[in-house]
């Protein structure tokens, strides 16, 4: 299952600008993402950065990525620890967490 976020590719400018927004499943591969990025920016109405660099795009996807992978691991983290669930940081459960999942991904000799 995708998870649909929305990426800002260009702000709005000084009031004759609109702000142009790629939204879709961030788990699909980057060239795609990149491609529709293109796309949006070429399309879009009075874009104030339409000429942007693959490197600037593909650095906005990544960090887009990034933020989506943390909240995936944050809503485990939740399920973990009941203090969490109740908005409170436990070091103690997150330590014993962090080891779990750690050690999870090992297969024993």
């Amino acid at each position: 299952m995708g998870k649909n976020i929305t990426i800002q590719l260009s702000t709005c400018g000084w009031g004759y600008y609109s702000t142009c927004k790629w939204t879709g499943d961030i788990t699909r591969p980057d060239a795609e993402i990149l491609a529709e990025c293109r796309e949006e920016l070429n399309t879009g109405y009075r874009v104030d950065r339409r000429h942007q660099s693959d490197e600037e795009l593909l650095d906005r996807i990544t960090t887009a990525r990034r933020g989506w992978q943390r909240e995936e691991e944050l809503q485990s983290f939740k399920y973990f620890c009941p203090l969490a669930r109740r908005g409170h940081l436990c070091n103690i459960c997150y330590t014993q967490w962090v080891a779990a999942n750690h050690n999870a991904g090992k297969k024993e000799d």
